[in-house]
């Protein structure tokens, strides 16, 4: 996912630059959240686990909304360090990679 993203905004033929670095780690912050739960979800119904009540999990298509609602309550919980952390990454990134 974060590959996919710089190469959109620091593709070979554009100039990189911090700031698109930063870019690219907060988008990364951002979405690795529901990323991270539709594959939990999936890895929980694919070993069969079952709920506290004895119930199946959500299967990989009810995973899918699942995962949005999910990452909604992570990314206010968690968002406050994930998306500062991958900003700073990504700035990083693109400070080291720019041209001189």
């Amino acid at each position: 996912m974060s590959f996919v993203l710089w190469r959109f905004f620091c593709s070979p033929d554009r100039l990189i630059s911090t700031r698109r670095g930063g870019l690219v780690g907060v988008l990364t912050g951002l979405l690795a959240h529901p990323v991270a739960w539709y594959l939990t979800i999936v890895w929980s119904y694919a070993i069969g686990e079952r709920s506290s009540l004895g119930d199946r999990m959500m299967n990989p298509l009810e995973g899918v909304p699942g995962c949005f609602v999910f990452a909604l309550w992570s990314i206010l919980l968690m968002g406050w360090l994930t998306v500062p952390a991958g900003g700073i990454a990504g700035w990083m990134l693109g400070r080291a990679l720019r041209p001189h």
